[in-house]
């Protein structure tokens, strides 16, 4: 640009853009429509689409207005943006959640037959999972049955009670040697 172009129509241009950036939103937005988000994706994808817009604002700025940047270009850019936002983006948006309900309805009802198929599918494979998951426990609950058990301990096949005396732990032991 000129070193001489009017502030207004520097304005302009910012302005235009900051239409320009309502409709890049308007799309995300119509993404998010689409696919649930989680609020971590949603905080990602506004990051990078702020980075972006702030880019291509630096970037008409340095082209438009020689290098400088003024609050003046903030402000139409943001009246752009929403003018588009509240005027032809909520007509939009209006219109794309008629169109996915549509889209939501016919598809409901032509793969309606397919999901009584697809939850007997699934039912069956779940208690395919069940048994082997109670198979799998019997196996590791014996695997441990020989092991120590808590209410009393085994020494060569003889079980001392806990409440034993040191007499009766003695005579045990004595036994237990003789016996080899």
């Amino acid at each position: 640009m000129n070193v001489n172009t009017p502030i207004a129509e520097q304005m302009l241009y910012f302005y235009l853009c900051g239409i320009f950036i309502g409709l890049l939103y308007e799309i995300l937005r119509i993404l998010r429509q689409l696919i649930k988000h989680k609020n971590f994706l949603i905080g990602t994808e506004d990051v990078l689409f702020f980075s972006f817009c702030g880019f291509l604002l630096f970037g008409l700025s340095m082209n438009i207005g020689n290098g400088q940047f003024r609050l003046v270009y903030l402000i139409s850019a943001a009246a752009g943006a929403f003018s588009y936002y509240f005027t032809v983006g909520k007509l939009i948006n209006l219109i794309c959640k008629v169109i996915f309900k549509w889209i939501y309805a016919v598809l409901g009802f032509v793969f309606s037959p397919f999901k009584k198929l697809i939850v007997i599918f699934v039912l069956k494979i779940k208690s395919l999972f069940v048994r082997l998951y109670k198979k799998i426990r019997l196996v590791v609950k014996n695997t441990f049955f020989h092991l120590k058990n808590n209410t009393g301990m085994m020494y060569n096949k003889i079980r001392i009670k806990r409440n034993r005396s040191v007499k009766n732990d003695i005579n045990v032991k004595i036994k237990a040697k003789i016996k080899k």
